[in-house]
């Protein structure tokens, strides 16, 4: 009996080595999308970030896709509805074991793991790139991605530009602790305190749901009869705040500024209930990083050649800001960022 157990547990073990292994042909294909007529020798990039085929991810990924023709690269991106650093930092674990020429993926200067994990694949010759939310700290080869402070200032300015007296406004937000949020609030801050003439009457922090927004909303209305306008800080609230239009009458008094450039933020400024919002280049954070990995790729493929674009000039490490710009009733149906 013992001799058939042992015998029946070998077979157990060989069966599930062989499934491993099976997971792991699996996993490598997974990671590694090759583009229609690139050979194999090219670089090959991962892309892990939040909701590829959604809204703003869905323009990271169409830079990366035309990124990938233009410069003879291949990435694959792997995202999830809402981003879970554990999970994030988990395929970026798996991502160190497929011999990959470089990755693209978002910073968080609050999770130690996260930086960790980026430290480490950057000591083994694999560059990261960080686009939408940096974290310098994680020494990462690169931020490619909105100057947020900068993009607070120009929402400040907007809202000063469309009220001659003095400006009482609360800002609406999803989490100071998110570090793209509070560098917004701290551009948005400075320009307001430049211009002698306005204050924030309060900060408030709600959960991505239209039903915590339409309380934070009432409650403001009601505890300041001085406000005379509002700036969200991020594309959920600003898009909550269009849907919300029609049933909060005391908005229609107020400057509202958001941000991004969603579908119910762009009705929403047509219908005016918003008056304007702040416009992120994201396809461009998408190309730009595949063009910065493509222009440092040299030395993980072997590769001399020169290239006889200036596409391929490399990129300097540290941080490359993508452009902003304010869309208003004025160009909501003619904007573009090139």
């Amino acid at each position: 009996m013992l001799r058939n157990g042992g015998n029946e547990m070998k077979k157990s073990i060989a069966l599930l080595g062989g499934f491993s292994l099976v997971l792991l042909i699996l996993s490598v294909c997974f990671f590694y999308q090759p583009v229609s007529g690139i050979p194999k020798d090219l670089p090959r990039y991962a892309c892990i970030v939040c909701a590829p085929e959604e809204g703003y991810w869905g323009k990271v990924k169409e830079g990366i896709r035309l990124a990938d023709e233009d410069f003879h690269t291949s990435t694959r991106i792997s995202g999830f509805s809402i981003l879970d650093s554990a999970r994030q930092v988990e395929l970026l674990k798996e991502v160190e074991y497929l011999n990959l020429d470089g990755v693209i993926t978002v910073g968080d200067p609050d999770i130690l793991e996260l930086n960790t994990i980026i430290s480490q694949m950057e000591s083994d010759d694999i560059p990261v790139v960080l686009i939408d939310t940096d974290s310098a700290q994680s020494g990462r080869s690169c931020y490619i991605g909105t100057d947020n402070y900068e993009a607070g200032r120009l929402a400040a300015e907007e809202i000063l530009n469309r009220i001659d007296g003095d400006v009482h406004v609360a800002v609406l937000a999803t989490g100071m602790e998110k570090s793209y949020q509070a560098e917004r609030l701290r551009g948005f801050q400075a320009a307001l305190e430049d211009s002698g003439r306005a204050e924030i009457l309060e900060v408030c922090v709600n959960e991505q749901d239209k039903f915590s927004l339409m309380e934070r909303i009432t409650y403001l209305t009601e505890t300041y009869d001085s406000m005379n306008a509002m700036f969200c800080a991020e594309a959920s609230t600003t898009q909550y705040i269009g849907l919300a239009g029609n049933s909060l009458a005391s908005l229609r008094d107020l400057v509202i500024i958001g941000f991004d450039d969603l579908d119910a933020t762009l009705q929403a400024i047509r219908n005016g209930f918003l008056d304007a919002t702040i416009i992120q280049d994201a396809q461009a954070m998408g190309y730009e990083a595949v063009r910065y990995l493509s222009s440092h790729a040299g030395h993980r493929t072997g590769r001399t050649e020169t290239q006889n674009s200036d596409r391929f000039e490399p990129i300097a490490a540290g941080n490359l800001y993508t452009k902003i710009q304010i869309v208003t009733a004025d160009n909501v149906d003619t904007y573009k960022i090139p």
